[in-house]
């Protein structure tokens, strides 16, 4: 679909219920439609190098990947699939009717107040609810399937690389200290997997990767009784099969954008101390470098959507953080005992 198709969908009633206000939230990957009880995501047609979305086979299939895979842990907010068909008005959602063009995932809409990344704004996140968060991630680890081959150095030093893909929209958009730290973290990287790829081998072997969420940060949490933790990565199974350090890593990077370390302090003592995921010191280095990944990812995702868009002030403010937060973090990981040779 297109822009303008999205706008005759929301327009011309091709929602079925979409007779009040709607709103609708672009990302760089799928268009969201909010009504008043709920959201209809539909992908984009797009073709990155992480993923690829530009055939509806493929569209088809990720919407029943993420349907499936999302509701582990949010299965109330997951309900189905919907075609979008040609109507004779224009697009529509309907299960029987003209040709597809399209597929729309359809979930409940919880209440927008209770998302994470909103109650840490207004100072309203207890610690009981980031401890039912940590219990949560505890028993979803320990229930979902153990990948033994999906760690492999080359194909992880390509991931983490792919963050250059900003480098030239950096220097376009005269960013220079973020095109700096961008070839300073991969030079990072570089060196540490150099380092320590053995040791992250190892883990794999050990049983600490395994078929996660992949996408673990606040805007992703619903902070309800108990949290709903939706949006999962669907669309590739090198970013969601993960060490169980990478995922819990992601959460506390984002507290660390939100200036909230204590959070995701409390949410890292919580996991760890029930799953003991930390047998090596090494593995306390590896949790610094998940770190630094997560703001690469964040940093590469903002980047992304910014070269959609147009770059604005918003956007600009955004990436401009994640830059200071990933020096903070090549700085730790620079200066930790006996690191020095990994930069």
């Amino acid at each position: 679909m297109t822009d303008e198709q999205i706008q005759q969908l929301i327009e011309r009633g091709g929602l079925p219920d979409g007779d009040g206000e709607t709103e609708l939230v672009s990302t760089h990957i799928s268009w969201v439609i909010l009504t008043k009880t709920h959201a209809y995501k539909i992908k984009k047609p797009v073709h990155f190098s992480f993923l690829d979305f530009s055939t509806l086979r493929a569209r088809k299939y990720y919407c029943e990947q993420e349907l499936s895979l999302n509701r582990r842990l949010a299965h109330d907010m997951y309900l189905d699939i919907l075609p979008v068909r040609a109507g004779e008005q224009g697009p529509v959602l309907a299960k029987a009717g003209g040709r597809v063009i399209d597929y729309a995932l359809r979930m409940r809409r919880l209440d927008s107040s209770r998302q994470m990344h909103h109650m840490l704004e207004r100072g309203a996140v207890t610690a009981g609810q980031v401890d039912s968060l940590a219990d949560q991630m505890i028993a979803f680890h320990r229930s979902v399937q153990v990948v033994k081959d999906a760690f492999d150095l080359n194909s992880w030093r390509s991931t983490y690389n792919d963050l250059a893909v900003v480098l030239d929209h950096a220097i376009d958009w005269e960013l220079a200290e973020t095109a700096r730290t961008i070839e300073r973290a991969i030079a990072l990287s570089d060196g540490f997997l150099d380092a320590y790829g053995d040791r992250m081998l190892e883990r794999q072997a050990e049983g600490w990767v395994v078929n996660g969420h992949g996408d673990l940060h606040a805007r992703n949490i619903f902070l309800t009784d108990p949290p709903a933790i939706f949006d999962c990565i669907e669309f590739s199974e090198e970013l969601r099969h993960l060490d169980v350090l990478n995922e819990i890593a992601f959460f506390c990077m984002d507290m660390d954008v939100f200036e909230r370390s204590d959070l995701g302090d409390r949410f890292f003592r919580r996991y760890t101390a029930n799953i003991r995921c930390l047998d090596r010191p090494e593995d306390e280095y590896l949790f610094q470098y998940f770190k630094l990944y997560r703001c690469n990812v964040r940093l590469k995702v903002n980047g992304l959507e910014a070269a959609q868009s147009g770059l604005n002030e918003e956007n600009r403010s955004t990436i401009e953080h994640y830059t200071q937060l990933m020096q903070l973090y090549i700085s730790n990981l620079s200066h930790a005992n006996g690191r020095e040779r990994v930069v």
